[in-house]
């Protein structure tokens, strides 16, 4: 038998020294699983519906948009203004019973309404844009370095640390896939970009994958990273890089390993050059693994480079020539497309003809003649590509304009003539040749009727023409951009345009100058006009429903109807009529998110703060010193101890309110639009294939926002400042309070904590708080929030109510009301606060909370007898301890085969050979994870050869630990309760530092009475559970930490085999050998005669419990769910006895003779005054025989098992279950073999 190590040739201690313990080493690697809150909510809260879209509150019905958005006064118990709110937040007296007050009254205020000042934003109003570009993404093509070697005093970051980063492509074209295990981070640029190797899939692997961007949406929240294995094989296809050639010695060594804090600083000119050595290489790389056979995934996907860079916010001044710019129109006259539609197709197919012959030559001097890589797809023009032709249409390109295979159809004749046009010029009258019969064409560049000596629109320049619109700072970044990228081997470039826009109100009197300042939100219900039909998100803030921020996947129709399609239009005409131009993502919203925080995770209000640290008991985060300090760190936080000189600096709440302060004092509140805008790289022609042409579209996009402002005015309200952002600050100072109040009474609680109660209502005021700041309705989980009255009030009453009904946190330790209250799928309560302390800590110390409410203070699933402890712990080593020993086994494998790919791999020598065993052993633990019974030994024997091959040992040169199940299950019950005391091992040497399970079953434990489950019944049920999920191994422990390189097999009652006490291959050895031989033959000598078998279907001895008895087990357990409890208890014991004493001989004769009579076609029996079997006159259920037939043999078997004169609490004694089962005649006839 084999095991995962302990070689019996090494010196136990020396090697058990250097065994892979659980350390906790990985616990942050865990918690980063959980990448967002949202993704712990879906996991404890089940919220699939909810969190499902990254859209907040996706707008999609006309009902809603026709009804409007809007507070509703008399949906609420009492009317407030807003000052008025203001002004009792701003009361010195104002505490947390009064902020805890206020949040369980059903209150209705508006602070957008007339009284307050708000008014819809107008012509009138002044608005003074600034610009910024503030994200810039490149997307490369495929098996192409996309930089330029000329950056001679740039630098980039290799490392291997953040290799699964998230890749966020919400803002990025040219990624048609789904990114979900395609991206490996790589490197960090001087100037903030960061890198990636995606795995752009071949078409014929990305083909019928449905709707992309459905898929990609809302990827922040997702794993895109490669799976461990793939990224471990492209590391390695990295670090071999940089072992040759001019690389070589740069810093990037074999030792470093993913995740590893290894970075090294390289000259861009070597990052070019490594770019270069990658793509030419790869094509060795794949054929090394497609000899090894194994993943197709390498041979369906092909790497690109990706970099992109967000929150750049580079000025983009504004000079003369931008702010006289006139508006682009479109550059083909309008009498075009009336005249080309008169054209016959022989005329067409001439203009094809003699525009091939005019200027074919120059377009073969013109192509790059390379046509490799996904950029194919696009009709380009390179050395083999027809003049006006489709790539894909080559083959038909030297045919006669006579041939009848091959006909122009109309769109091909359209691109002729734009191609055409292209060649003779714009913005003059040209004649086309006669052949071609089209008349006359006028070809127009800006608006008629333009004064002589004005700038020109920006839709007809080349290369430099736009020099005169560049501020210093954007002409500075066109040029950075074209020395460092190679636009021929890039597929799309994006970048956003922000858009600062702050106002001042209009003056009431005629002359009266400049108004006051004014802060813009947008308008929901205006919003909806320019998205109607369409998907868009709006974010509200300070819980109003109708005013906030937006973001969409399209523009809005101000911009989109008009500009954006004028631009699209000549720029496709200006590329053969390329979709070249395209407009993505786009938001609004109000500059005070960048005066809260500065990137998203500096948002205190979102962190859940008071949660993690006042809903976990201080009796519960002593157990062990991680806990403690985490705990304590939180609540130094929560308290303001972090900034002892201004406590509110670093309090969740507070903070929000000083900077929100801050920006009003500063009159920081401008309203930003961002949009996206994209070029398809490939698709430009070749003189227009530079950054010039890239960037072109900024300049009509801020004409737009500095001349006709009456298109964006008709999206924003208004606030005075003192209304909003007042009202963020006032619902600050109330979260602020309430919180305060609540660390209050956790104080007073002292060791005990806050109950269920008040945790959670801590855990809905620090969601409310960050709805209030962010109006991300994903921290809100319906199921609860909707019980409270708070998704209601919200809509209609633009407050966040809780109502008191369903959770009272008013006074003392709080009242919750669990009628009706939502449930998981289990049974248990959901409990918001449980899904913030996964986040926080760790699974573990979620579950550990969740069970010790479920079993303290809600009387939990009541463990009153036999049947329920044994359903309870079947379904706990089920669902909770084999995934959880599974992950656990896969992370310790998968780390020791990562050390031995660094450390040569057992003293394996050639790398092919290494890296083979890796790949084999990887795919034999993959096969084992899938397994439904990973725990039996037939399972553990494949994985365990492919792991010991890796480390160059044979199967025979290991060893397993036997013990008994019975023993097993009194040290996991040892651990649990007396875990730590008198020197016994603790939790930590049966389950990982991460594991749920222990800290559910002790709760279970502590709080089931004693006389409803003795000790002993709880070993026998644990026994009797790792036997029904068929568990025959388990990971053993070193110096009392559970390691997966100790393996022990668990046995039932048999009698371990005599051990031969002498030194292996010794003459004494061999001598003790020969005797057992000797012994185990015949006495005369004679060969025993081979006789007939039955074959009963298992193996002897039994290692697991007869299907037929399960069967049978089962359905006693149906009969007397509803029955005498006592009478299932019995039947219970007897199962945990049978399972303790499989590996006995008698039980191995019982349950044969089991077998032997219930295989029987006719049920046995035995008449009275016989002594011989016979046969009843119907067969009965052989089940239920088998099931009683056991336990009445038990009875026998071990008679110390079960009570025999008086009831043992709950278990029934055996003579009055003796008549029990004789009631179950209608089941068989009296006699029979029961």
């Amino acid at each position: 038998m084999s095991c995962l190590g302990l070689s019996e040739e090494v010196g136990l201690e020396a090697y058990l020294d250097n065994l892979d313990v659980d350390d906790g080493g990985d616990n942050q690697e865990e918690a980063r699983e959980y990448i967002s809150p949202f993704s712990v909510d879906e996991h404890y809260l089940e919220e699939p519906t909810s969190l499902g879209s990254s859209a907040a509150s996706t707008e999609e019905s006309t009902e809603q948009f026709q009804r409007g958005w809007r507070i509703n006064r008399h949906a609420g118990d009492s009317w407030m203004y807003a000052d008025e709110f203001i002004a009792e937040t701003n009361d010195e007296a104002f505490d947390g019973a009064r902020a805890l007050d206020l949040l369980q009254r059903r209150v209705v205020i508006d602070y957008g309404s007339k009284k307050t000042g708000s008014r819809p934003a107008s012509e009138e109003d002044e608005y003074y844009p600034v610009f910024r570009l503030d994200f810039v993404s490149i997307v490369g093509r495929p098996r192409r370095p996309i930089c330029r070697s000329s950056h001679f005093f740039d630098n980039i970051t290799i490392s291997l640390r953040h290799w699964n980063a998230p890749y966020s492509a919400k803002h990025v074209q040219g990624i048609h896939f789904d990114l979900s295990g395609r991206t490996f981070r790589i490197a960090t640029g001087a100037t903030r970009e960061a890198w990636f190797i995606v795995m752009h899939p071949i078409q014929r692997a990305s083909s019928g994958n449905g709707n992309p961007h459905h898929r990609r949406h809302d990827t922040s929240y997702t794993r895109t990273a490669l799976v461990h294995g793939r990224a471990l094989l492209l590391a390695s296809y990295i670090k071999d890089i940089f072992l040759r050639g001019e690389l070589l010695g740069e810093g990037v060594e074999p030792r470093w390993a993913l995740g590893g804090a290894e970075a090294q600083m390289i000259a861009f000119d070597k990052w070019v050059t490594f770019q270069t050595r990658f793509m030419e290489g790869w094509e060795e790389f794949i054929d090394g693994l497609s000899a090894r056979g194994g993943d197709t995934f390498w041979l369906d996907h092909q790497p690109a480079f990706h970099a992109y860079d967000y929150g750049a916010n580079i000025k983009i001044e504004v000079n003369e020539e931008i702010a006289n710019l006139e508006q682009e129109t479109v550059i083909r006259s309008a009498h075009l497309h009336s005249e080309m539609d008169k054209d016959d197709d022989d005329d067409g197919w001439e203009i094809l003809r003699q525009g091939r012959e005019q200027h074919g030559e120059e377009e073969e001097e013109d192509g790059d003649g390379d046509g490799d890589g996904d950029g194919d797809q696009y009709p380009h023009p390179n050395a083999e590509d027809s003049l006006f032709l489709p790539v894909e249409a080559h083959s038909a390109a030297s045919l006669s304009p006579s041939s009848h295979l091959f006909r122009p159809d109309r769109s091909e004749m359209m691109m002729g003539r734009r191609r055409l046009e292209d060649e003779v010029g714009h913005g003059e009258e040209h004649d086309l040749p006669a052949a071609a019969g089209a008349g006359r064409i006028i070809m127009t560049t800006g608006r008629r009727g333009r004064p002589s000596g004005g700038p020109s629109s920006s839709s007809s320049g080349g290369q430099g023409e736009h020099d005169a619109l560049y501020s210093d700072g954007l002409r500075r970044l066109r040029e950075a951009l074209e020395a460092k990228y190679n636009l021929d081997n890039i597929s799309h470039v994006s970048y956003a345009l922000a858009v600062d826009v702050h106002c001042t109100a209009a003056s009431t009197h005629p002359g009266g100058g400049r108004g006051p300042a004014v802060c813009l939100l947008a308008d929901r219900n205006r919003v909806a006009g320019e998205f109607y039909g369409s998907k868009y998100t709006f974010y509200p803030l300070g819980f109003h429903p109708a005013y906030g921020n937006f973001t969409s996947d399209r523009p809005p129709a101000f911009l989109d109807s008009d500009l954006f399609t004028v631009m699209k239009e000549n720029m496709s005409h200006q590329n053969q009529g390329a979709d070249v131009l395209s407009f993505g993502f786009f938001q609004g919203y109000s500059n005070l998110k960048r005066s809260i925080r500065h990137r998203p995770d500096d948002l205190l209000a979102s962190h859940g703060l008071a949660t993690a640290a006042l809903t976990i008991p201080s009796t519960e985060a002593q157990r062990t010193a991680r806990l403690r300090d985490k705990q304590q760190r939180l609540l130094a936080q929560v308290r303001g101890q972090l900034t002892p000189e201004n406590p509110g600096a670093s309090t969740p709440f507070a903070r929000e309110r000083q900077r929100v302060e801050a920006a009003l004092q500063a009159n920081e509140f401008a309203f930003r639009f961002e949009q996206v805008i994209s070029i398809d790289a490939p698709r430009l022609v070749r003189q227009r294939r530079n950054f010039d042409t890239v960037l072109q579209p900024i300049f009509q996009l801020m004409r737009l926002f500095l001349k006709e402002k009456q298109l964006y005015a008709g999206v924003l309200r208004r606030f005075p400042p003192e209304i909003f952002p007042g009202m963020l600050v006032a619902f600050a100072k109330v979260l602020e309070a309430a919180i305060a109040e609540m660390d209050r009474r956790f104080r007073e609680g002292g060791s005990k904590g806050l109950g269920m109660a008040l945790s959670e209502g801590v855990a809905a005021l620090d969601r409310l708080g960050n709805f209030c700041f962010t109006g991300d309705q994903r921290v809100l989980p319906t199921k609860v929030m909707r019980l409270l009255g708070t998704m209601d009030s919200l809509k209609t009453c633009g407050w966040p109510f809780l109502s008191p009904r369903m959770l009272d946190i008013r006074e003392g330790r709080g009242l919750v009301n669990l009628v009706g209250w939502p449930q998981l799928n289990n049974g248990r309560p959901v409990l918001m606060h449980v899904a913030s302390l996964e986040y926080h800590y760790d699974r573990s110390v979620a579950a550990n909370r969740h069970s010790q409410l479920w079993f303290a203070e809600l009387g939990g699933r009541s463990i009153d007898g036999m049947d329920r402890m044994t359903t309870f712990l079947h379904e706990v080593f089920r669902d909770l301890w084999v995934p959880e020993m599974v992950a656990f086994i896969c992370r310790q494998v998968r780390r020791g085969l990562n050390r031995g790919l660094r450390g040569g791999g057992g003293g394996l020598r050639n790398d092919d050979d290494i890296n083979n065993n890796s790949a084999q052993a990887m795919v034999a633990l993959g096969a084992w994870e899938e397994r439904e019974t990973p725990f039996n030994l037939s399972s553990f024997k494949k994985l365990s050869v492919e792991v010991l091959k890796f480390d160059n040992r044979s199967i025979n040169d290991s060893k397993m630990v036997l013990k008994t199940r019975r023993d097993f299950a009194e040290e996991i019950y040892a651990a649990l309760m007396e875990g730590g005391k008198k020197g016994r091992p603790g939790i930590e040497s049966i389950a990982p530092t991460h594991s749920t399970w222990p800290s559910i079953l002790r709760a279970a434990i502590e709080h089931t009475r004693g006389g409803f489950a003795t000790r002993a019944q709880w070993v026998s049920g644990i026994a009797a559970a790792m036997v029904s999920t068929k568990i025959e191994w388990v990971p053993g422990s070193h110096r009392r930490r559970l390691t997966h390189q100790q393996v022990i097999q668990l046995v039932g009652a048999a009698t371990s085999a005599t051990v031969l006490a002498a030194r292996p291959n010794s003459l004494k050895r061999r001598a003790l050998e020969a005797e057992a031989r000797m012994a185990a033959r015949p006495v005369d000598g004679k060969r025993a005669r081979i006789r007939p078998r039955i074959d009963l279907g298992y193996k002897i001895p039994f290692k697991q419990v007869p299907d037929i008895v399960n069967k049978g087990f089962n359905e006693l357990r149906r009969i007397f769910a509803k029955g005498d409890q006592r009478v299932l208890s019995h039947y219970c014991v007897a199962y945990c006895c049978l399972t303790d004493c499989l590996e006995d001989p008698l039980c191995d004769l019982m349950l044969i003779l089991t077998l032997t009579i219930t295989a029987s076609s006719a049920t046995p029996e035995v008449q009275p005054n016989t002594k011989v079997f016979s046969a009843t006159t119907k067969r009965r259920d052989p089940a239920l025989l088998a099931a009683n037939m056991v336990t009445r043999m038990l009875w026998f078997l071990r008679p110390e098992a079960f009570p025999w004169e008086k009831d043992d609490g709950q278990v029934l004694r055996v003579s009055e279950m003796t008549k029990k089962i004789g009631e179950l005649s209608i089941h068989f006839p009296p006699g029979s073999c029961l």
